[in-house]
């Protein structure tokens, strides 16, 4: 006569599986987030001076830049101002997506 065969769910093992996929996204959630604010915390220090010095490139100290020339090349100001908003909603989106993807409580939806 054959053991009974244990249902995944009664021993509990699939319960473990779910709250591992949890706490991954919940990682990739959180690191991506965590780049965004990253990215956005290092042009705002570069802006203000604080950040990387002029050899290296930056965000921030292209803004710092073109800070003079406002009223007469506004889009000096536009490209670095861009690419900072796009960056860091690509990375919130990612982030977003992981979730999406790897939370086991919203794949039935």
């Amino acid at each position: 006569m054959r053991a009974p065969r244990r249902h995944l769910y009664r021993s509990g093992q699939l319960e473990r599986r779910r709250s591992h996929c949890f706490e991954l996204d919940q990682g990739f959630r959180a690191s991506s987030l965590l780049v965004a604010v990253s990215v956005i915390a290092e042009a705002s220090l570069s802006y203000l001076g604080l950040g990387t010095q002029p050899p290296t490139p930056s965000w921030g100290l292209d803004l710092n830049k073109a800070l003079g020339y406002l009223q007469v090349n506004l889009w000096m100001a536009l490209g670095p101002g861009i690419a900072i908003l796009v960056t860091a909603t690509a990375f919130n989106l990612l982030g977003d997506g992981l979730r999406d993807l790897l939370d086991p409580r919203l794949r039935n939806r």
